[in-house]
């Protein structure tokens, strides 16, 4: 039963779904939490080469999983180097950096399993809100600077 909740999930939507409580959890557990949200994203690649979730929206049918030959590599290098972030990390107290680190990694993990232009766009603006609370961890002013300059031009590129 949840195997297949975790195959039928796109790589990359558990580990955004694990990262909203990370703030609650404890430094050292969260972790924890942050390996086992990359493991189960990685193991919902065992669902193998095909569309695995498609929905229709407004007239419109989506793939959110789609998986490949050419995509199955690249997510398990996507996956080893969200886990090797968990580890690198592991001093950093603030939770607000794993929050969005484990979420930019999930984002851009479903964005190389989106399965057509709507879903990648999607997941690519998703990358890019996340990768705004990256820049702006450290607090600076010139941080905030380059965030805003970051996300004008990656919202800019997503359209």
């Amino acid at each position: 039963m949840m195997s297949d909740l975790l195959t039928s999930l796109p790589p990359g939507a558990l580990m955004m779904l694990a990262a909203v409580p990370l703030v609650l959890v404890p430094h050292h557990a969260r972790q924890v939490v942050m390996l086992l949200a990359i493991a189960g994203s990685a193991f919902s690649l065992t669902a193998g080469a095909g569309q695995h979730l498609n929905i229709e929206m407004l007239g419109f049918e989506m793939s959110l999983y789609r998986a490949d030959h050419l995509s199955l590599p690249f997510a398990i290098v996507f996956h080893i180097a969200a886990a090797l972030n968990v580890f690198y990390g592991w001093h950093e107290r603030k939770a607000t950096d794993h929050v969005a680190g484990l979420s930019y990694a999930g984002a851009a993990i479903a964005a190389l399993h989106a399965g057509d232009l709507v879903t990648l766009f999607i997941w690519w603006e998703a990358t890019a809100v996340t990768s705004v609370f990256l820049i702006l961890a450290s607090g600076t002013q010139r941080a905030r600077r380059a965030a805003m300059r970051y996300l004008i031009v990656q919202v800019a590129s997503g359209v």
